[in-house]
């Protein structure tokens, strides 16, 4: 106590013994807090990063079966670049892209003022463009071992709210635009690119535009089932298929909060929220402390119980 005089006070007690109070912490506790709290930082930055390493690389060792059965150890030639490598047995894989991407270009448009600027809708369209073909590449390289690999298209939410004129004026008429006009082409010139590229490196295209938007019986009297005749076609052009959706089969466009099976009965497809799609089950994957997880568990039909692709649950 004697060495340390920071802000101490002499007290004299009814007994005559001499107090010194001192303020605050001493100096060395508030080093050793610092000390200890730069260590934490030290190990989150230098460990973290190696854990995390370790959950999503292969093992260098892996081990494959022969015909017979037999396991057999492989290892890769130090000196070749790294070929892909699957991380377990993975079957299928199913994957969508450009949703956000349109979702955020719509937002922006919607909330413009003055005239008009439709680069945000190109943006979404480039970027689309750019990465889903990388997507396919890269689960190509990494998910050897699947049997099944299939990329949806996207489906219209909001078809119906759409359907009104924006804030903005156009360029040259100077007057506003009608959204869902607006907006329709370049979900069809992303839906054509998904399946075309599903195409060129061994995908099935899930045709959800088709599915979500169309009617499941013939409204136009055309000899096609709606959701039918809104499908990708392989072989068409690019141009033929937007010409298809945005004009010859446009009234057979539905906004998928009613999904038609017949004349009379419509089934919502789409949640409260107006975005996302409503669904069946309750399966969910929990995420550790460094964002990777996994899951498993039966699954919610059997086999037999799917007909045609289609689920009992379906349009209840």
């Amino acid at each position: 106590m004697a060495g340390d005089s920071r802000g101490s006070k002499l007290h004299v007690d009814s007994d005559g013994v001499r107090l010194h109070e001192t303020s605050g912490v001493r100096r060395s506790v508030w080093l050793l807090v610092v000390a200890i709290a730069l260590i934490g930082v030290a190990v989150m930055v230098v460990v973290r990063p190696l854990l995390r390493r370790a959950a999503f690389e292969p093992a260098v060792s892996l081990a494959t079966k022969d015909p017979a059965g037999a396991n057999r150890e492989t290892r890769p030639n130090p000196g070749a670049a790294p070929p892909g490598r699957s991380i377990g047995i993975t079957r299928v894989v199913e994957f969508e892209m450009c949703g956000n991407d349109g979702l955020q270009a719509r937002s922006s448009f919607a909330g413009q003022t003055g005239t008009c600027n439709c680069g945000v809708m190109d943006s979404a369209l480039s970027n689309c463009t750019t990465y889903l073909p990388k997507a396919m590449q890269t689960i190509n390289q990494y998910a050897t071992t699947a049997k099944v690999k299939m990329v949806s298209n996207l489906y219209y939410p909001g078809y119906d709210a759409d359907n009104k004129l924006s804030w903005c004026k156009d360029a040259t008429t100077g007057k506003q635009v009608n959204m869902q006009n607006t907006f329709l082409p370049y979900i069809a010139k992303m839906n054509y690119r998904a399946c075309n590229y599903a195409a060129q490196y061994g995908f099935k295209c899930a045709d959800s535009f088709a599915q979500f938007m169309g009617a499941d019986y013939d409204s136009n009297g055309d000899g096609l089932v709606d959701s039918d005749g809104l499908k990708h076609q392989a072989g068409e052009t690019e141009s033929a298929y937007v010409t298809r959706i945005t004009t010859t089969l446009r009234s057979t466009i539905r906004d998928a909060n009613y999904h038609f099976v017949s004349s009379t009965t419509s089934y919502d497809y789409i949640q409260s929220d107006n975005t996302h799609p409503t669904y069946y089950g309750s399966a969910t994957i929990g995420l550790s402390l460094f964002g990777n997880g996994a899951g498993s568990g039966a699954p919610d039909f059997t086999a037999s119980q799917i007909v045609g692709g289609k689920t009992p649950q379906l349009n209840k």
